[in-house]
């Protein structure tokens, strides 16, 4: 993989430039990146049709998640999006040891119970835990769709015992207020 930084952004380049040295790839693979760089109608060309496979890559998976119910936040011309699965955690998701527990617990059941593998939100600085990122621009498309009909199964599953354990969970993870003794 080659990645490309193109920009104006003159301090942004500086930051970059000052890392580049660590990250650069070999000489051979300069040699042949180059000239696709240097052409420029090639470049818009690619661009254009990157572009239409994010768009289209991100309206399937859209249209998936949406239909399941899962909330995500859309994509913003990347190629990954956040997918909220907060209600699918063993534990309330709060900033604290239990709740970054239970999403490492979903994590661990995603990947043996349904066969997926999502980033948890824990590495990537999310908030609280719960969310995760779903890359939907990697895989060919019949396999991402195959991993998110994955995903809707287990989701609608794994509500289904929460429905089940809900009293109980209600009287475990209950706030109460705090009374003093005294």
């Amino acid at each position: 993989r080659i990645g490309v930084l193109w920009t104006r952004n003159q301090q942004l380049k500086e930051a970059f430039g000052n890392v580049s040295g660590f990250t650069a790839p070999s000489q051979f693979a300069q040699y042949a990146i180059v000239p696709l760089l240097e052409d420029m109608d090639k470049m818009k060309k690619f661009i254009r049709f990157n572009q239409a496979e994010l768009r289209s890559a991100f309206g399937m998976v859209a249209v998936l998640l949406k239909s399941a119910g899962i909330n995500f936040l859309p994509a913003q011309g990347g190629m990954f999006l956040w997918v909220d699965l907060r209600e699918l955690l063993a534990a309330p998701a709060v900033d604290n040891e239990l709740g970054w527990a239970a999403e490492e617990e979903l994590v661990h059941d995603l990947s043996e119970s349904a066969g997926i593998v999502l980033t948890p939100g824990r590495p990537c600085h999310a908030p609280q835990p719960g969310f995760f990122r779903l890359c939907f621009a990697w895989n060919k498309r019949d396999v991402t769709e195959v991993a998110l009909q994955r995903l809707v199964t287990y989701a609608r599953l794994r509500r289904q015992e929460i429905a089940k354990e809900e009293p109980l969970r209600r009287n475990l993870f209950k706030e109460e207020p705090f009374t003093s003794s005294a």
